[in-house]
């Protein structure tokens, strides 16, 4: 089944990578967007200047992160069971009994 360490090492993967491509597209958008008003900036300058003159810059930000959040999550679960299916379980020998002999 799902192992703990395993499970909170998915969740951490899953935000780190969601967070950085969230900002990625967020801040591609964004210089393509001040460029084409004639301001040449950075990936984080557009981005801090986006989100002080956007209203509702914050909530689309969470909200895109939430949702790549939840599908990643899925899929690193879906991994997760599949690889513990695929691997044997080391408490049982031949036999199928616990804590048996080997014979």
């Amino acid at each position: 089944m799902f192992n703990a360490i395993n499970t909170i090492k998915a969740i951490l993967v899953c935000a780190l990578v969601n967070g950085i491509y969230t900002f990625y597209i967020s801040s591609t958008t964004y210089m393509e967007f001040l460029a084409r008003e004639g301001q040449d900036v950075g990936r984080i300058e557009a981005f801090i200047s986006t989100s002080k003159i956007t209203i509702d810059f914050w909530p689309h930000i969470i909200e895109g992160w939430g949702y790549g959040f939840i599908v990643s999550f899925i899929c690193c679960s879906v991994l997760l069971l599949w690889s513990s299916l695929q691997t044997p379980n080391k408490s049982l020998n031949q036999t199928g009994a616990k804590n048996a002999p080997p014979g």
